[in-house]
């Protein structure tokens, strides 16, 4: 399960480890959200319209959004 944006950045890769969201790609999600110029309301955007792409059921990549988010507001 692989979600890309079509596009080089650090948003973008931080959305193609959302389908597999192993430990490694979540803590690699987070290093990138910390980036200088990432913001994570630009990644949540993306994310949401990647989402509207992804063939299969979206619950668990939402599930996986909500987790990065929550990881990432709380501190992580």
């Amino acid at each position: 399960m692989l979600l890309f944006f079509g596009f080089d950045s650090e948003r973008s890769r931080a959305i193609s480890k959302l389908g597999r969201f192993g430990d490694r790609d979540q803590s690699d999600i987070q290093a990138l959200l910390r980036l200088p110029g990432v913001e994570v309301e630009e990644f949540e955007r993306l994310a949401r319209e990647a989402i509207d792409y992804y063939v299969g059921n979206h619950l668990p990549i939402w599930g996986n959004v909500k987790v990065v988010l929550d990881y990432y507001h709380n501190g992580g």
